[in-house]
Order: C-alpha cells, then sequence, then structure tokens
C-alpha cells in the first residue's frame, strides 16, 4: 500500500513538473564580466612606463543579451543567442592628457540547455554550452597626446558555459541568476591600414582577451 501511494506521488510531482515546462523560453540578460587582457593591458604599461604617465587597465565590463530556446525533451532545448560585450575602458595619461583603449565585442552563437525544475517549490535550474562567432571592434586614441584615433575590427571563435537558477514569478515569467565563463580570444584587431592596432612590447601582435568569469540577472518568459 505505501509502495503504491509512493508511486502515486512521483506520478503526480512527474505531471506537475511536466506542464509548467514550457515549449519555447526566451531569455534577456546582463550582468558583470571579468576580462583577460593581459597583452592591451602590459601595452599600455609600456606606453605609460616610456612616456612618464599613469595607466588604467582593462580589466572587466558588462553584458546584454538574449537567447532563446525550443524544447527537444522536457530537460532540454536548443537556440540561438546574441550578446554584446562592452569592456571597460584602457588609459594612458599624460601631462594632464589622456591616450584612450575602447573594445567591444558581439557574439553570435547557437547552444544547448539542460534543465529541471523543482516541484512545488517555483525554483528551476538549468546549464548550458554555447559555441559560435564573435565579432570585435577597437579603438586607439592618442590624439590627446600628439598620436592620431585609429579603429578596427576582428573575429575569433567564442564559447561559453553557464549554470543558471530561476525563481517562477507568476505563470510564464521568471527571474533568474546566471553565472559562468567566456573563452573569447581575437588574436589581431586590424586598422585600416591593414596592421594591428596595438603590438606587444615584445614587437608582436597583442590578443584582445574577452576571455573571462561572468555573473548577472536574466528574464525570462515561457510559452
Amino acid at each position: 500500500m505505501n509502495v503504491t501511494r509512493i508511486a502515486l506521488l512521483g506520478l503526480a510531482l512527474g505531471l506537475t513538473a511536466s506542464s509548467a515546462h514550457a515549449l519555447i523560453d526566451v531569455n534577456a540578460f546582463g550582468g558583470y564580466a571579468t576580462l583577460g587582457m593581459g597583452d592591451i593591458n602590459n601595452a599600455i604599461d609600456g606606453f605609460a612606463s616610456a612616456n612618464s604617465g599613469s595607466a588604467t587597465h582593462i580589466n572587466s565590463g558588462f553584458y546584454v543579451g538574449a537567447d532563446g530556446t525550443i524544447s527537444l525533451l522536457p530537460f532540454l532545448s536548443v537556440g540561438p543567442r546574441l550578446e554584446y560585450l562592452q569592456a571597460g575602458e584602457g588609459k594612458v595619461t599624460i601631462g594632464g592628457n589622456a591616450a584612450t583603449i575602447d573594445a567591444n565585442l558581439m557574439m553570435y552563437e547557437l547552444g544547448v540547455r539542460a534543465g529541471t525544475s523543482l516541484p512545488l517549490t517555483g525554483l528551476s535550474v538549468s546549464a548550458g554550452l554555447w559555441g559560435g562567432y564573435g565579432m570585435a571592434s577597437g579603438k586607439v586614441d592618442s590624439s590627446a597626446v600628439g598620436g592620431s584615433a585609429q579603429t578596427g575590427t576582428g573575429g575569433a571563435f567564442v564559447g561559453e558555459l553557464e549554470a543558471s537558477a530561476k525563481y517562477k514569478l507568476v505563470a510564464g515569467l521568471s527571474l533568474g541568476v546566471d553565472v559562468g565563463y567566456r573563452m573569447a580570444s581575437v588574436s589581431t584587431i586590424n586598422g585600416s591600414n591593414g596592421q594591428d592596432l596595438i603590438q606587444t612590447n615584445s614587437g608582436s601582435n597583442a590578443a584582445w582577451d574577452f576571455s573571462g568569469l561572468k555573473a548577472g540577472l536574466s528574464l525570462g518568459w515561457g510559452f
């Protein structure tokens, strides 16, 4: 008798989880990101040292984006993601004037997400893996210290691993917390002259490394 009751309870919980599962999920998200701009920061230090200036490194930034997934199974979904990452400004200040470095990355990705709902709690957890192409843009402006301004672009493969926890606010609407890691190192950003915008202190092309940790919030709609 007890076994039968346990089986019926398990079936009821399973049906509850299945009925709460959305076929299509759309998420808008944003948050804080760390960046691994080792080559760029070393070049900033070198320029500052050579000109008796002070350096401001590029260590972090912010990201915003959206994704949409369609369920293949109750626990597995796939879909595209669009994400924009803006790096903080790098700077070398010389005699009250500053040379600045700006960079951003637009990511076009396809991913898979696996997750489950926790019955009777309103909570769900998931993990996702995303990969695709990243288009980077950079600008180096040293006009204030006797140089010039130049912009450039570059691209590379990007990938992200992410874990999320969401709480259902109302039917179809949920608020989540996301944490993850991004792999996105652009080996070169070339200016209009075909040369890298920044070179390392040894004279080789400097990598623009957008890789790092990410943490933020998301708002999801399920249909």
